[in-house]
């Protein structure tokens, strides 16, 4: 089986910022799965190299010279053109298809557009195979995130760190931390917006194995009400950042589907890759609940979760008192992971399921 992947190399499509989620776990993951059987078309790379025009006609190029089983895509915005992905999808052999791994807020402004142009899509929303047939798009295969094991694993028994946390900072998070620390529990915090600033990929996993407790927010940045987030949600109605963090004002028809999306109840919280990364690296994790997670970790034995801020308060406290029971659900949340929630198994069950229902009929 020969596959292309689509996405980007770096971060937001920034060189500056080094190699993005992507290329570290969707291509980390599947070039390791297929070896010289698949191929990586760097979107963002691309674009740099020969313009948006340039990079939708090598990629048609591509797939009509290599002739792949799968066109395996994680679009961020409009980088492809409708128009490619439409002509591989009718006019090739090769199954086209597209991880969505924010329907529960991208859903109404994004996907439901691109989705009817792919033979298949995954999504990790579990609301969402609903979604699609009310827009008459049967092809949905359930995922979810997960962890790169390659990556993500335990770099030591030695607990170095107390509570800790590693991600942006938005929203209700610097108030969660705060209100941690007001009440006597410590928490060392890293990621853009806090004192410390970003880590490494490496450090963060030596965070991720060190600490007595890891935390994990799920909460989604469109769903914040804090001034600043509300500030750059209301931006990028109008302007959005493209490759290498260069701007571009959209189309009316796309600053309208924003304006829709602006106005539609905030979503819930989300699963998100953390809830994977930290237990495959032996870690404790302590997240916010996320809908859909309890199918994933059983709670109080292989992670655990808090609702409210007194919730986190008390669960914090808890385990910082009870280091044995700390390392029994890691150890246990650890082999979880293991075992079900690694990017090669899902990887595995999308890509066969595409193969298995094959190309769809186009009317």
């Amino acid at each position: 089986m020969k596959i292309v992947f689509a996405a980007f190399k770096y971060d937001y499509a920034d060189k500056s910022r080094g190699f993005s989620y992507e290329y570290f776990n969707f291509w980390g993951t599947l070039s390791r799965m297929y070896g010289d059987d698949i191929v990586y078309f760097p979107l963002d790379e691309k674009t740099m190299e020969l313009g948006r025009n340039g990079m939708n006609k090598a990629l048609l190029e591509l797939v009509k010279r290599e002739e792949p089983d799968v066109l395996f895509c994680n679009l961020f915005g409009d980088e492809l053109k409708p128009k490619t992905i439409e002509s591989i999808t009718k006019n090739t052999k090769t199954i086209t298809l597209n991880w969505f791994g924010d329907d529960q807020w991208r859903f109404s402004n994004f996907s439901k557009y691109w989705a009817p142009l792919f033979d298949w899509v995954a999504t990790t929303d579990p609301n969402a195979v609903d979604k699609y047939k009310n827009i008459g798009y049967s092809n949905v295969i359930r995922s979810q995130y997960a962890a790169n094991d390659q990556i993500y694993k335990p770099s030591s028994t030695e607990e170095t760190y107390g509570v800790t946390f590693v991600g942006r900072n938005y929203g209700n998070r610097g108030g969660l931390v705060e209100f941690l620390q007001e009440n006597g529990v410590s928490v060392d915090c890293w990621g853009k917006g806090w004192p410390n600033g970003r880590i490494s990929q490496e450090k963060m996993v030596d965070v991720f194995s060190k600490s007595k407790i890891s935390l994990n927010f799920t909460d989604v940045s469109a769903s914040t009400l804090d001034l600043k987030t509300l500030i750059k949600t209301i931006a990028k109605v109008f302007i959005y950042r493209g490759v290498n963090n260069t701007y571009r004002i959209p189309s009316i028809r796309i600053i309208f589907r924003n304006i829709i999306n602006f106005s539609l109840p905030k979503p819930r919280p989300q699963i998100k890759g953390r809830n994977f990364e930290i237990p495959a690296c032996g870690g404790f994790l302590l997240t916010q609940e996320a809908e859909d997670l309890y199918n994933f970790y059983e709670y109080s034995k292989e992670i655990d979760v808090f609702r409210e801020k007194e919730d986190l308060l008390e669960k914090a406290n808890y385990y910082l008192k009870h280091d044995e029971e700390c390392r029994e659900i890691a150890k246990a949340g650890y082999e979880r992971t293991m075992k079900e929630h690694t990017w090669e198994k899902r990887f595995s069950n999308v890509i066969s399921s595409a193969i298995r229902g094959g190309k769809k009929v186009v009317k």
